[in-house]
């Protein structure tokens, strides 16, 4: 919600969450990020295998610009293999 005050369209993807609730929780629906479909950042917010499984390459390719910004909440990465990807890495 608080993003979405910024203007920030976020897409949740979360291959565990009912979509019932993440519309409750966030006023929102689940979607997919692809190379195809590129978001300009990422937050990682919960440490489920999948996404531990990603090796810092493939997520660059869900990035679209020269510097995207990675908020790793759970540091689930090596930041600086991240940064060698080009990402501005953030973390709690």
């Amino acid at each position: 919600t608080e993003l979405r005050n910024w203007n920030i369209n976020v897409v949740v993807m979360d291959p565990w969450a009912d979509p019932a609730e993440v519309k409750a929780m966030c006023d929102g629906s689940l979607g997919e990020i692809s190379s195809k479909e590129q978001v300009d950042s990422l937050i990682v917010a919960v440490g489920h295998k999948e996404f531990r499984d990603l090796e810092p390459q493939a997520l660059r390719g869900y990035c679209k610009g020269d510097a995207p910004v990675l908020a790793d909440v759970k540091s689930l990465f090596d930041r600086h293999d991240l940064a060698a990807q080009g990402f501005s890495v953030f973390r709690l």
